[in-house]
C-alpha cells in the first residue's frame, strides 16, 4: 500500500449559525402549565365506544354559529370516540395505548378544557384512566358515567352544562408574542397535536399520536432503551386489527 496522508482534524468546518435579528413569534394561548396553544379547543372525550353517541350529542349542541358569535376565543366544541373501552385485559396494552391516547387528546395545549363520558360499568374507568396519568378532576377537566347520570338524555343536558361552564374561561390570545422554536432542538414549543374541523374516531389518529403527551416527537426524542419489543407498535397493530374484526 502507497504512503498516505492521515488527517484527524475532525469537524473543523462547524460554523455557528448567526442569530435571527428578530426570532418568528405568534400570538398563542398561555396555559397554566407554562405551555403554549395556537387553538383552544373543548374536548368531549369517551371512555368506551358504549358512551361515543353522548360525547357526539354533546358536541353537535355547539356547532351553531351563533355560539361560535358569542364566543370567539372558542376555536371550537369537538367530539373523540372510539371503538373499544371495554372486554379488554385491565393489565394489557391495548387499554394501556387506549388510555395514554385519551389522555393526551383530553390535556395537549391546543384544548383549553375537556369532559371525560363513560358508560360506568366499562373496563377503561375514568378514575384509573386519570390515575394512571396523574391527571385530576377540576374546572377544565370534567368527568361522568350515563349509569350514575340517570340515562343517555339526562347525561347529554350535563355535559352541555359542563361545557357552557367551560366556554366563557377559555382566554384571548396572549399579547407577548411566543417563540416559534428554541435554540437547543429547535422544535415548535406550540402544540403539535392538530385536531380535525369535525373528528369522529380515534382511529385514524392512532398511530399519528402514540407519542401524545411526550416532551418531542419521536424525531427528536432522545431513544430510550427497553427491554421489550415494540410496545407501541405491536399495541397499534393489536387495535387495528380488533377493528377489522368488530366491522366485519
Amino acid at each position: 500500500m502507497r504512503p498516505f496522508e492521515r488527517d484527524y482534524a475532525f469537524g473543523v468546518d462547524k460554523k455557528e449559525d448567526d442569530p435571527v435579528a428578530t426570532p418568528a413569534t405568534f400570538a398563542g394561548y398561555l396555559r397554566a402549565d407554562g405551555r403554549v396553544g395556537t387553538r383552544n379547543y373543548l374536548a368531549v372525550l369517551s371512555s368506551v365506544n358504549c358512551s361515543a353517541t353522548v360525547a357526539r350529542y354533546v358536541a353537535d349542541s355547539f356547532r351553531d354559529e351563533a355560539v361560535k358569535a358569542e364566543f370567539p376565543n372558542v376555536d371550537g366544541v369537538v367530539s373523540l370516540t372510539h371503538s373499544t373501552g371495554c372486554g379488554q385485559s385491565i393489565k394489557g396494552e391495548g387499554l394501556t395505548l387506549l388510555r395514554s391516547v385519551m389522555a393526551g387528546y383530553a390535556t395537549p395545549p391546543n384544548v383549553s378544557g375537556a369532559v371525560l363520558v363513560g358508560l360506568g360499568c366499562e373496563t377503561n374507568q375514568i378514575a384509573d384512566l386519570l390515575d394512571a396519568h396523574g391527571l385530576a378532576r377540576g374546572p377544565g377537566l370534567q368527568t361522568m358515567t350515563i349509569q350514575d347520570s340517570g340515562g343517555t338524555k339526562v347525561t347529554v343536558e350535563r355535559g352541555i352544562a359542563m361545557i357552557k361552564e367551560m366556554l366563557p374561561k377559555p382566554t384571548r390570545r396572549s399579547a407577548r408574542p411566543f417563540r416559534w422554536g428554541n435554540s437547543r432542538s429547535g422544535w415548535s414549543v406550540v402544540a403539535r397535536m392538530v385536531i380535525p374541523e369535525s373528528p369522529r374516531t380515534l382511529r385514524s389518529e392512532r398511530r399519528r399520536i402514540c407519542w401524545c403527551g411526550t416532551a418531542a416527537p419521536p424525531s427528536l426524542a432522545k431513544p430510550q432503551k427497553s427491554t421489550e419489543p415494540n410496545t407501541c407498535s405491536r399495541a397499534a397493530r393489536s387495535a387495528v386489527k380488533l377493528e377489522k374484526n368488530s366491522s366485519r
